[in-house]
């Protein structure tokens, strides 16, 4: 629920601006988010932690094996995927030449892809759910990167197609994501390692990405730094296919 409200926001944003401008669009924001604020000081009740959070299932993620390979997978393609995100507005701006017709398609493009992803979630969860985890999370890992190669391009068509990719990478990534670390590690390191996983995925690989990709932007242009990022996600997909453990056999003992 959370990306279709995304793509609600979005497109429906993307529609004030057209018609009334940025800082029409800045002074609802400010609005929304005192009354956001406001809700949950008023509504949200506090509550405190029974105790201090199990130190010991954190360490064991960090020296299980295939908790710390599957951080560096994610790290490498996730974190790639998400990081070179922060472009494909000012990209769109570029490849037309029109502020306004770029922000039309961005802003129609981002609610397609959430309708895209919402629907992946559906047809994934009821004819997929059986699956090898590992086969379809790297097929979520070639999806995104053949995402990224589309953006290479330039061409309007297929940057937004590419955009559009985004919606069946997700249903499919997050989807087999807890279901192959429920098949790689012991039970008792599940929540540990996915979350250690995720946040390497996002958090994490933005301590060095933007700067590096936004450094490749300035300096040749934006396909090279698409082609950058899609060098680092193809390589990391094959060496995934060949490291990433095979499922329940595979389990390693921290």
């Amino acid at each position: 629920m959370g990306s279709i409200g995304f793509g609600c926001v979005v497109l429906l944003s993307g529609t004030i601006i057209l018609k009334y401008g940025f800082k029409t669009m800045h002074i609802i924001g400010i609005i929304m988010s005192c009354i956001v604020i406001l809700l949950i000081a008023m509504k949200f009740k506090n509550i405190e932690a029974d105790g201090n959070p199990n130190r010991g299932k954190l360490i064991a993620v960090f020296k299980n094996k295939n908790s710390v390979i599957l951080g560096i997978i994610n790290i490498l393609i996730i974190g790639t995927y998400t990081a070179i995100e922060f472009a494909y507005s000012t990209y769109l701006i570029e490849i037309t030449g029109n502020a306004d017709l770029a922000n039309s398609i961005y802003s129609k493009s981002i609610f397609s892809r959430v309708c895209v992803e919402f629907i992946s979630f559906m047809l994934v969860g009821k004819y997929l759910k059986d699956k090898k985890p590992k086969k379809y999370l790297i097929i979520a890992f070639l999806i995104g990167t053949t995402r990224i190669l589309l953006f290479s391009t330039g061409s309007i068509p297929l940057v937004v197609l590419g955009d559009q990719l985004h919606g069946l990478m997700y249903g499919c990534y997050l989807t087999f994501l807890f279901k192959y670390i429920r098949e790689v590690v012991d039970d008792e390191l599940v929540a540990g390692t996915y979350s250690f996983v995720s946040v390497l995925g996002s958090a994490g690989a933005n301590f060095v990405y933007p700067h590096m990709f936004s450094t490749i932007q300035r300096s040749f242009g934006y396909t090279a730094m698409y082609l950058v990022g899609f060098s680092i996600m193809i390589i990391s997909l094959l060496v995934s296919i060949k490291i990433l453990p095979k499922g329940k056999q595979s389990i390693k003992q921290s």
